[in-house]
C-alpha cells in the first residue's frame, strides 16, 4: 500500500485564493443527526473557514529587533502567563493608548464556514454556525468547530535585510462543540514545525497528530474522513503515515510588524519586557493527500540511477578511448 502525506493549508485574509492543487475534499461525521435527514455526515468539504477572530500577538522585546521572541495565542491562561489582562495600556510610543480584550469563547474561536465542493449540499451543513456568544438556532441545537492555538517564533532578518516574523513551534487544536450540551471535544491537533514568509502572507508548516489528547473515542477517530482514500485522518496517521500540514496566516495587517502606537506595554505587569498587539483575522483551512513512494519504489529508483550513471560513465570512457587512438 502506498503511503501518503496530507497537507493542510489555512489561507487567512479575505480575497486570497489558494491554488487548485491544494484541493483535498473531506467529510465530517459528528455522530448526531442534527438535520433530521438520517445523516450524521456533511457533504465533501474543501475548506474550513473563520472570520474576524480577535488574535493576540506577544513580543518579548522590541518587535523590530532580530531575535525577539513572538508568541501568538488565543488561550486565556497562556495570555495571563505573559502578563496580560483586559484593559487599557500605554503604548510603546509613550503617548498612545491600546485597549486589549479577552477572546470570546465562541466568536473568536469558531470555524464558522464550511466550503463545500458542491453548493447544492444535502448534509448537515447548516449546523455549523454561531451568533455572538451562542450557537445560532432558537433552541441552541447546533454544532460547531472551535480552535485553540499557541505558536511561537522570533524576529529574523528577511532577504531584503528587514525584520520579519518566523515561527517554528506550537500547535493548533480543533474542537467539536455540541450546541445543546455545549460539550467541547478535541478532534485534531496540528504541531507546528516551520514557516515561510510569502508576502503578504505567512505559511506555517507542520504535522497532524492524535497524540497529547484523548483520541480513544469513536467520535474523534471517525470525525474527519478523506474522500480520496475513503479512510479517516486517524487511520492515515496511526497506521504510520506522515501527515504534513500547512497554515497560511494573514500578514496583511498594515504594517506586518506593529507600529509602536499599536503595542500595549505589559512590561510593568510581570517585570519583563512584553508588548502585545490585537488584530482581526479571517481565513480558511484545507488539506491535500500526496503519494509517497514505498521503500521498494525508492530502491528501484536507486537502481535506475546507478544504471544511468554506469551508462554515462561508459560513454565517457568510450569517447576518451577514441581521442586516445
Amino acid at each position: 500500500m502506498n503511503r501518503r502525506n496530507v497537507l493542510w493549508m489555512a489561507t487567512i485574509g479575505v480575497g486570497l485564493a489558494a491554488p487548485t492543487a491544494w484541493a483535498g475534499p473531506f467529510i465530517i461525521d459528528v455522530g448526531t443527526d442534527f438535520s433530521g435527514n438520517d445523516r450524521t455526515t456533511t457533504e465533501p468539504i474543501r475548506t474550513l473557514g473563520f472570520s474576524n477572530i480577535y488574535a493576540t500577538s506577544f513580543y518579548l522585546g522590541d518587535p523590530n529587533t532580530i531575535g525577539t521572541t513572538i508568541i501568538d495565542t488565543n488561550i486565556l491562561s497562556e495570555m495571563n502567563g505573559l502578563g496580560y489582562s483586559a484593559g487599557t495600556y500605554p503604548a510603546l510610543d509613550g503617548t498612545s493608548q491600546v485597549t486589549l480584550r479577552d477572546p470570546n469563547m465562541v466568536a473568536d474561536r469558531s470555524i464558522s464556514r464550511l466550503q463545500y465542493e458542491d453548493s447544492d449540499t444535502s448534509g448537515i451543513n447548516a449546523g455549523n454556525r454561531h451568533s455572538g456568544e451562542n450557537w445560532a438556532s432558537p433552541d441552541n441545537e447546533g454544532w460547531g468547530l472551535t480552535f485553540d492555538y499557541r505558536i511561537e517564533g522570533r524576529i529574523v532578518e528577511g532577504p531584503g535585510g528587514d525584520p520579519e516574523p518566523y515561527f517554528d513551534s506550537g500547535y493548533f487544536d480543533v474542537f467539536y462543540q455540541n450546541g445543546p450540551s455545549e460539550q467541547r471535544t478535541q478532534v485534531l491537533r496540528m504541531v507546528l514545525e516551520d514557516s515561510v514568509l510569502q508576502a503578504p502572507n505567512l505559511d506555517l508548516l507542520g504535522i497532524l497528530t492524535y497524540e497529547d489528547f484523548d483520541s480513544d473515542s469513536a467520535l474523534v477517530q471517525d470525525f474527519f474522513l478523506d474522500t480520496e482514500t475513503g479512510r479517516t485522518f486517524y487511520d492515515l496517521i496511526t497506521e504510520g503515515e506522515v501527515i504534513s500540514i500547512s497554515w497560511r496566516l494573514d500578514t496583511n495587517v498594515d504594517p506586518p510588524l506593529p507600529l509602536d502606537s499599536n503595542l500595549a506595554d505589559l512590561s510593568a505587569e510581570n517585570g519583563d519586557m512584553v508588548f502585545a498587539r490585537q488584530t482581526e483575522l479571517s481565513g480558511s483551512v484545507r488539506y491535500q493527500v500526496n503519494q509517497v513512494p514505498e521503500p521498494t519504489t525508492i530502491g528501484l529508483l536507486g537502481l535506475g540511477l546507478m544504471w544511468l550513471a554506469w551508462v554515462m560513465g561508459k560513454g565517457r570512457r568510450s569517447k576518451m578511448n577514441l581521442r586516445a587512438s
